[in-house]
């Protein structure tokens, strides 16, 4: 179902994007899932970008799934064992992935979506401070990704109290009435890596270089295989 991995080609992702049903009247998918194609195409990724709700439906043969969605409104019963199948697929594959800020609230009846991602957004816990600048604070394992070291400022949303899977290695954070909140890990299932970027609300939030340095350096940790530029 999903392509073995080599390092004599270029790596190709598959990146859903919000659609239909899976959109809301905050996000611009259109906008941030090209900026999001464009920060992987500048390290050596060849990204596709397709429609969540036709994405779901077929098997995705790539190296990389990259996710930048809403969840899905209204639900639906029969979406939701779609999307079961398909993530308990990707459960026991070797293809990672790496997902995208409000991804986080996606796929809520489906237990496969928080395995994969280490975590996500809880309603009536989850939350975030009105969306502006942020300071966001690198971690040790960050710097072993050779992410960026040092504290840096973006605007963005802040999301607060998401739940986090112990198992995680944070890479990001954000500090909130005095408590630091993960924004940024990454995460291995059964030798599956997969990573979240809680960042990204809009366009405004890839400007800031430090935050597209620190996703190419998640990419270059998803696909150990190949061999990409630096930037």
């Amino acid at each position: 179902m999903f392509t073995s991995r080599t390092s004599d080609r270029r790596p190709q992702a598959r990146l859903w994007t919000g659609n239909g049903s899976f959109q809301d009247e905050y996000h611009d998918f259109d906008s941030t899932s090209a900026h999001i194609a464009a920060i992987l195409e500048a390290v050596g990724v060849e990204v596709l970008t397709e429609p969540i709700d036709q994405a779901i439906a077929t098997e995705p043969h790539a190296d990389l799934i990259l996710v930048n969605t809403a969840k899905r409104r209204p639900a639906s019963r029969e979406s939701d064992a779609l999307v079961n199948a398909r993530l308990a697929d990707m459960l026991h594959s070797s293809t990672p992935l790496l997902a995208f800020h409000v991804s986080a609230t996606a796929f809520a009846e489906v237990p496969a979506w928080e395995q994969l991602l280490g975590g996500r957004w809880v309603a009536e816990q989850t939350w975030h401070p009105p969306i502006g600048p942020a300071r966001i604070e690198p971690t040790e394992a960050g710097t072993e990704l050779r992410a960026p070291a040092r504290t840096f400022s973006l605007f963005d949303e802040r999301y607060t109290d998401l739940r986090v899977s112990p198992w995680t290695r944070i890479l990001a954070e954000h500090e909130q009435d005095g408590n630091r909140h993960p924004v940024v890990w990454t995460h291995e299932f059964r030798g599956l890596r997969t990573a979240y970027d809680g960042l990204g609300h809009d366009l405004r939030s890839y400007e800031s270089d430090e935050h597209i340095q620190l996703i190419q350096a998640i990419v270059r940790w998803l696909l150990p295989d190949f061999s990409l530029s630096e930037t």
